[in-house]
């Protein structure tokens, strides 16, 4: 019999979680870094969700917000979970990344059902290209990018200050993988931010926070490719947002995220 390791996606590897006592442990692998910096949010945001959605398993989440405190290295982490409240529709979860005795990163989430019929929505999924005829970008070193081909609809240059900030295109796996809500959870971090396009000078970005709503069932065995949405509307005193929508393959909207930035210069 194969050891799991060699039949397990390597994103179900990276977000493996171990119950140890009252919390749960895993293990951060580097093949999942920004460069040498540190992990990439996506990766952290895919783990805290992971280890939310298995201690509530009978409620799905409806949002989650993630603060990134510190950094943290390469090896064992403490995954602490403590539910808050709970009820029969929902349930308020709070979760923390620790590392040598202190937080990395923390996340709050609610968690429910209300089965009502209402729909209404301004979130219809932009007119794109198909996947086959755009190009799939190559050029970013990241670790974390070489498990995800990603095909551009909407072409910027960077630092160019020519575009509004709105950046669209297809995400899938490099290694096919259906679609969970761990990792709907780390799309919203994997695209280029749109903050790149509008100003004009390089700046590199350091996530502090991101929430996401989830919104429709994730359908079963979606494999891709997802259609993502990335927006900067606002950059002042050195901190820049960037709104994401992600569309399932069958057109349907997933989620909803915001995320808060820091921007990085070597002065």
């Amino acid at each position: 019999m194969l050891h799991l390791d060699f039949i397990m996606h390597s994103f179900d590897r990276a977000i493996r979680l171990k119950s140890e006592g009252e919390h749960l442990r895993a293990t951060l692998d580097r093949r999942w870094w920004v460069g040498d910096v540190g992990p990439w949010g996506g990766y952290i945001s895919a783990l805290l969700a992971a280890a939310i959605a298995r201690t509530v398993p009978e409620l799905p989440l409806v949002s989650m917000t993630i603060h990134l405190l510190r950094r943290l290295e390469e090896g064992d982490a403490v995954v602490a979970i403590d539910i808050e409240s709970r009820g029969s529709r929902l349930a308020h979860v709070s979760a923390r990344i620790v590392q040598g005795g202190a937080s990395g990163a923390v996340a709050l989430a609610t968690l429910g059902v209300n089965p009502q019929d209402d729909f209404v929505s301004d979130f219809a999924m932009p007119p794109a290209k198909q996947p086959d005829e755009v190009k799939r970008r190559n050029e970013s070193s990241h670790p974390y990018m070489q498990h995800f081909d990603i095909r551009p609809t909407v072409l910027v240059k960077p630092w160019s200050g020519e575009n509004e900030g709105t950046l669209a295109g297809w995400i899938g796996m490099s290694e096919p993988r259906a679609l969970d809500v761990p990792l709907l959870a780390a799309i919203p971090d994997a695209w280029m931010p749109g903050t790149w396009a509008r100003l004009t000078e390089p700046a590199g970005k350091v996530t502090i926070n991101l929430s996401i709503n989830f919104r429709s069932a994730i359908s079963e065995g979606d494999l891709g490719p997802w259609f993502v949405r990335v927006r900067s509307r606002h950059v002042e005193r050195g901190f820049n947002d960037e709104d994401c929508e992600v569309w399932g393959s069958d057109g349907r909207l997933l989620a909803q995220s915001r995320q808060v930035a820091l921007l990085s210069r070597r002065n």
